[in-house]
């Protein structure tokens, strides 16, 4: 059986550019990241939760306006689990973000988006960004090689969430 994992990421845009970090450890290290984080049934009660908690504690800021535009069920090839991904439009926080010692995100900042930017992310990033920049809602998915390598892809606008 495949276990399910869920996690949230937010997107914050500000004059065009995406607030995004370096991701240290862990699954992705190496490529640019959104803050967010997994899902802990321990201390969330659902997905939103989960984001207004991983903002604090990763980049130091408080979520003050969120909208959820898309959820992606990602695979990964040979693993016995798979991403629920939960991905947030953040309208407004308070505070700066900045380094959070032990946190896995690192040097939070606003980048353009530009191939430069979209060939250090995660490749299925690249595939819903358009949706969500139009602001519609959309789910979809795919399967994973490597964090660099999408093989399969799939996504539709939705009504609603």
């Amino acid at each position: 059986m495949v276990k399910t994992l869920i996690q949230t990421i937010g997107v914050s845009i500000r004059d065009g550019k995406v607030l995004m970090g370096d991701k240290e450890r862990g699954k992705g290290a190496g490529l640019l990241n959104f803050p967010g984080g997994n899902f802990d049934a321990g201390k969330d009660r659902d997905p939103d939760a989960c984001l207004r908690r991983e903002f604090p504690e990763e980049i130091g800021v408080n979520i003050s306006s969120m909208s959820k535009l898309g959820i992606m069920m990602f695979r990964f090839e040979g693993k016995d689990y798979q991403v629920e991904l939960h991905i947030y439009r953040v309208d407004s926080y308070q505070g700066t973000p900045r380094d959070i010692p032990g946190q896995d995100l690192r040097n939070p900042r606003y980048l353009e988006l530009n191939q430069d930017t979209y060939d250090n992310m995660w490749k299925g990033d690249s595939k819903w960004m358009p949706a969500f920049l139009k602001g519609k809602f959309f789910r979809g998915g795919g399967l994973y090689r490597t964090e660099r390598e999408l093989l399969e892809f799939n996504i539709e606008e939705v009504p609603s969430l």
